[in-house]
Formats: structure tokens, C-alpha cells, sequence
């Protein structure tokens, strides 16, 4: 499951850089996130010592998800590789 993980993180990651596609990449990255979340950052489970740190990482990436779920909404921007294209 590593290699493709690690391929969709680099797919959206250069996508929002960009600024192309950038609300397919949001919508891709929301299921993305809830299923690295779910899979990766089970603070729940662990021990107190390891705990603390599991729920940093599932904070951020609620982060993240609010910020995919932004730009899905919002698009990238005037100065985005999307509003050139669209301004031709």
C-alpha cells in the first residue's frame, strides 16, 4: 500500500503546488486523508506515551482536510496554472 500512497500524495501535493486541477485533486485527497487517518493514526489504541503524538498527526490531518475541502471549494486562484488555462 506504500507505493501507491506515496504516488497519490505526490500526484495531489504537485497538483495543489501548481495550481492545476486542483479541485480534482482536493476531491481525491478527501477520501485519501480519511482512510490515512483512519489506518495510520489510531490514537484511541495506543498507550499514553504513544498516544500523544498519534493525535497530533490525526489533528493534522483534520487540518489538511479542511484546507482540501477549501480549495474543492474554492478553486486555486487568479494566479494558478487553472485561471490561466481558463482565461485562454
Amino acid at each position: 500500500v506504500a507505493w501507491p500512497a506515496m504516488a497519490t500524495e505526490l500526484g495531489i501535493g504537485t497538483a495543489f503546488i501548481l495550481g492545476i486541477a486542483t479541485r480534482y485533486a482536493a476531491l481525491v485527497s478527501l477520501p485519501f486523508l480519511v482512510v490515512a487517518t483512519w489506518l495510520a493514526h489510531r490514537f484511541w489504541e495506543l498507550p499514553p506515551a504513544q498516544a500523544s503524538d498519534q493525535y497530533i498527526h490525526f489533528c493534522k490531518n483534520l487540518a489538511i482536510f479542511g484546507g482540501s475541502l477549501l480549495l474543492f471549494i474554492a478553486g486555486a486562484g487568479k494566479f494558478s496554472l487553472d485561471a490561466a488555462l481558463k482565461r485562454r
